[in-house]
């Protein structure tokens, strides 16, 4: 059966020795080239990857006139987005006084408050800028409403 001798059920082998390695310089590149490379791979998933949106909050400086306290939120190709944060804030913008979400078909409506003449509006969602917009009621020269929100860069 070979060389060595028997302890028990064990084999102890006498002749051994050194096995030269034949590796050419290419597969040793080649070995340590794949192993970089694992190594590179196996780090990127260490490492926490964050990727978002630089948001830039976009304010309409004209008052908006309107019929009622309530619009219609789209995105830059006309079509609703539902479950945007529509929040009223105070005249410096530090307070938020009051919010809804925009339903299934892109509105929203607030209660108008009594003696209030211009609301202050920011609507946000994740991917859109923020939009800031003040809105006047006036049932006789407003209109209905339209906000367009951009796209996040």
């Amino acid at each position: 059966m070979g060389t060595g001798t028997h302890f028990g059920d064990y084999r102890v082998n006498q002749a051994l020795e050194p096995q030269p390695c034949y590796k050419s310089s290419v597969e040793r590149r080649r070995q340590m080239f794949n192993r970089l490379l694992w190594l590179s791979f196996g780090f990127l998933f260490l490492v926490p990857i964050h990727l978002s949106a630089q948001y830039q909050t976009i304010e309409i400086e004209k008052v908006q006139l309107a019929r009622s306290l309530a619009a219609m939120v789209l995105d830059p190709a006309g079509s609703p987005i539902p479950g945007v944060l529509v929040e009223e804030f105070s005249s410096d913008w530090k307070e938020s006084l009051r919010s809804t979400k925009t339903d299934a078909t892109g509105g929203f409506t607030f209660a108008p408050v009594k003696g209030r003449d211009v609301y202050f509006l920011q609507l946000r969602i994740n991917g859109f800028d923020p939009l800031r917009v003040r809105v006047k009621i006036d049932p006789k020269q407003g209109k209905n409403l339209r906000l367009k929100l951009e796209l996040a860069t």
